[in-house]
């Protein structure tokens, strides 16, 4: 089966590619989808949910089929549309590794459709968090903070319970999803968030309230925590942390310089967005044509 080819979007600030993921009433049946033109504004805006993921390692990737040729992903992408998918109904999703063109003829269609994450996720339905399969006890934790386990017990002011064991809230907190920088971003643009682990999903804000009263009422946790406070903060909708752009771009560089991101180019363009000096400034869009040493220049600029 050949392998899928793109065709280029228009260069117009608002067309991107959606994802229709088509439904299985088998849950390990193989992945079959559609890639199509759409736009985030407009009478050709189709409702869609946007997906914040890591990629995983890109030398172990698994093929789906994409508009009847093969596409390779990575496979914790893989395992995301297994569990995202519905056993009846087509689910249409934004994913930046299948919806923009990540190969190198194709940079500057890329910086453009970068230029518009905001824009994306912020149009999105919901965001989906994807933190992974589920592993050990995962599971219970994710149960836990469903039923707002934590909460429960600061209202019935049980202070004699201690913290159980084995809840699997490191579990969590521990995955690289809270360690990459494009989150931020992706997180504080979404008009609704939940948060997926396998099978099990929450409410972002039930994530962000008992992840917070766990850490202040047992104490656990609280070094982890401190580290990813920032993703956090943005499953709160009252907070305002990074969104009153506060920060210049090189302080916001130091604050989250152990951060990852596939390339170092987007060490900087994902913090473009909450800084005070340089989220407009048109010599820092996004362009992938250039290389870390040119974009080092620019910011010397500032």
């Amino acid at each position: 089966m050949a392998t899928y080819h793109y065709s280029p979007l228009p260069a117009d600030g608002s067309s991107i590619r959606l994802f229709r993921l088509l439904p299985a009433s088998d849950p390990s049946a193989d992945i079959i989808s559609e890639l199509f033109h759409s736009s985030v504004v407009g009478s050709d805006h189709i409702p869609y949910e946007a997906l914040s993921y890591t990629w995983g390692d890109p030398n172990q990737t698994t093929s789906i089929k994409l508009n009847g040729h093969q596409f390779a992903v990575t496979r914790n992408l893989h395992g995301a549309l297994l569990a995202l998918r519905h056993s009846e109904k087509p689910r249409m999703l934004w994913i930046d590794a299948v919806c923009i063109n990540q190969s190198l003829s194709a940079r500057e269609e890329r910086g453009r459709q970068v230029r518009m994450m905001w824009q994306i996720y912020k149009a999105a339905d919901c965001v989906i968090v994807w933190l992974g399969p589920e592993e050990w006890d995962s599971a219970t934790a994710m149960e836990n903070i469903s039923k707002r386990e934590t909460q429960r017990r600061l209202l019935a002011r049980n202070c004699e319970m201690e913290m159980p064991r084995g809840t699997g809230v490191l579990n969590l907190i521990e995955r690289r999803w809270f360690r990459r920088v494009w989150v931020l971003q992706e997180v504080a643009a979404a008009k609704k968030l939940v948060v997926v682990c396998g099978k099990n999903v929450v409410q972002g804000s039930d994530f962000y309230q008992e992840l917070i009263s766990t850490v202040e009422w047992f104490g656990t946790f609280s070094k982890i925590v401190r580290k990813i406070r920032p993703a956090l903060e943005f499953m709160n909708p009252s907070s305002t942390a990074l969104r009153q752009r506060q920060y210049r771009l090189v302080e916001l560089m130091e604050m989250f310089r152990s951060w990852e991101a596939t390339e170092p180019l987007d060490k900087v363009y994902a913090l473009l967005e909450f800084s005070s000096d340089a989220y407009n400034a048109p010599d820092l869009c996004p362009d992938y044509t250039i290389s870390k040493y040119e974009l080092a220049r620019k910011l010397l600029k500032l």
